[in-house]
């Protein structure tokens, strides 16, 4: 989960940053604050964080769509990878239940080329 929030925020974090430049007051924004040297605004930064997290996604998402189809995307190959590896997951404890008893008898994990493990 943690590199697909990485990933996430990776992609994001352009048009975000353009969304908050366009949300703080101006005596805030970019060329201003290159102007006069003045501090961001934590006040700024967290209200936009409230606003956007509470009614303006939907909106931020109409207006970066490129944005919104990367992050369904990646959201969608979290869930399909989470799912496969609860699958299994599944099946390892199944067979391990099997072989309980004997400890000898447990499956040897082997690597695949592509970098899964199985069970023999």
């Amino acid at each position: 989960m943690r590199n697909c929030l990485i990933e996430l925020r990776a992609f994001a974090a352009p048009a975000l940053y353009r969304e908050f430049d366009d949300f703080r007051p101006f005596s805030f924004s970019t060329m201003a604050r290159l102007d006069a040297q003045a501090p961001v605004s934590i006040a700024a930064y967290e209200a936009f964080c409230h606003e956007i997290g509470a009614a303006r996604l939907l909106d931020f998402f109409a207006r970066w769509p490129v944005v919104a189809r990367r992050v369904a995307v990646r959201i969608e190959q979290w869930i399909d990878g989470s799912q496969a590896m609860l699958t299994r997951t599944r099946q390892l404890e199944a067979e391990l239940a099997r072989h309980s008893g004997d400890p000898a008898r447990w499956p040897t994990p082997t690597s695949q080329p592509d970098g899964r493990s199985t069970s023999r």
